[in-house]
């Protein structure tokens, strides 16, 4: 007689991906601190294969690990006025400034990525982002026929992430 297969089951349901929140910071006074932000894109780790044939096996490849690589982040908001608009553009100058010719090298910060419950805040997981700097800034389309909002694009390099889950109570999963 055949055991019945039965299918799994959880007593949580899916994150939603709505309900998250990014801070910049780090060291020689960059502090972009909490943004709002309505789109995040980019969390993707990648790991390269390589394929190499043994001497006396013709018939298969074999694979192994290489090297890692990251996606860059993509933030999207909304334009804002004043210092809340300045923040970003103030991280790229360190980049970067034209005006000035100068390039610093105290530019690199970290980006944290949290994502919280639906259901009474709590953070569910969080994604942080290390030794990131921002390398392309843009503006949508300026248009009169339309009321949408203005938006600001951000894409940020970085050079390796880590992402933690964790439990109902507030502890890390390991």
């Amino acid at each position: 007689m055949a055991t019945p297969v039965t299918p799994r089951t959880y007593n949580a349901d899916p994150l939603r991906s709505y309900k998250f929140r990014v801070k910049i910071d780090g060291n020689n006074g960059i502090e972009v601190g909490d943004l709002g932000f309505q789109s995040v894109s980019g969390l993707g780790h990648t790991v390269e294969v390589i394929e190499y044939r043994e001497g006396g096996d013709p018939e298969f490849m074999k694979k192994l690990p290489g090297m890692s690589s990251f996606d860059n982040l993509t933030l999207e908001r909304g334009k804002y006025l004043g210092t809340q608009g300045a923040d970003l553009l103030r991280w790229l100058k360190r980049v970067y400034d034209p005006l000035n010719d100068t390039h610093n090298n105290d530019f690199r910060a970290t980006v944290r990525i949290t994502l919280f419950h639906t259901n009474g805040g709590r953070v569910a997981c969080q994604w942080v982002c290390y030794q990131a700097w921002p390398v392309n800034y843009s503006v949508g389309d300026l248009q009169t026929s339309s009321s949408e909002l203005l938006i600001d694009t951000v894409e940020i390099a970085y050079e390796f992430m880590t992402q933690t889950y964790f439990d109902e109570s507030g502890g890390k999963i390991d």
